[in-house]
């Protein structure tokens, strides 16, 4: 079975993003992605991504001490000029990793950077910040040939020291995700090569996944 996708894999380059609130399951799915079809799989949390020079900036003009997102939300809303920048500089390495590679499955996508932009920065930034922010976004996930979204179905929320672990905020922040996407990334979502994985249960989203990239 395996050896039946990583040949038909070979015959288009496939780049899959995953998309959902923290802890509903992105980064187990995207590891199976790369052991099942052979597409590298480049992780696309804050803290892998983001370049150590912006890091450095940001720890140095704001104390950012990488703590996870309750973090980033606090000093979002104590300094505008740090949501504005951290989440500029979140989604331009995001675009890095779409732009600079022919195949490639990541487990956060330009629409978390949207949605997450529009809960954290939005209501403190000039309206024209925002437009340019989402056709940036827009631009990096014409890129992609695949979207895999994950709603929060998990009834606990696995406390790892970075999330908020709290299942009412991640159910919301499913909502604003669907938001997201429905309202700014249209022509993706008409495209028929999205799956929504409406099951906590792991073997189930595998097969559904398996279907879905052999199409």
């Amino acid at each position: 079975m395996k050896n039946f996708y990583l040949k038909h894999k070979t015959m288009r380059q496939l780049r899959i993003a995953c998309l959902g609130a923290s802890g509903s399951g992105k980064t187990t799915i995207a590891n199976f992605i790369q052991e099942e079809f052979g597409i590298p799989f480049f992780p696309n949390s804050a803290g892998l991504v983001i370049p150590e020079r912006d890091k450095e900036f940001l720890r140095s003009t704001y104390r950012w001490k990488e703590n996870g997102h309750a973090e980033v939300i606090r000093l979002s809303n104590q300094f505008p000029s740090f949501g504005q920048t951290f989440q500029r500089k979140l989604l331009e390495a995001r675009g890095r990793v779409i732009m600079n590679n022919e195949q490639f499955v990541i487990d956060r996508s330009p629409v978390d950077n949207v949605a997450y932009m529009l809960s954290q920065c939005s209501h403190l930034a000039p309206e024209a910040w925002v437009a340019d922010f989402i056709m940036q976004a827009q631009d990096y996930a014409e890129k992609l040939t695949h979207l895999i979204i994950f709603p929060s179905l998990a009834k606990e929320i696995e406390v790892n020291g970075s999330r908020v672990a709290n299942k009412y905020f991640q159910r919301m922040s499913t909502a604003l995700f669907e938001h997201a996407y429905k309202t700014y990334f249209e022509p993706l979502m008409e495209s028929g090569k999205t799956l929504t994985l409406n099951t906590w249960d792991l073997d189930e989203k595998k097969d559904l996944v398996r279907s879905f990239l052999s199409e």
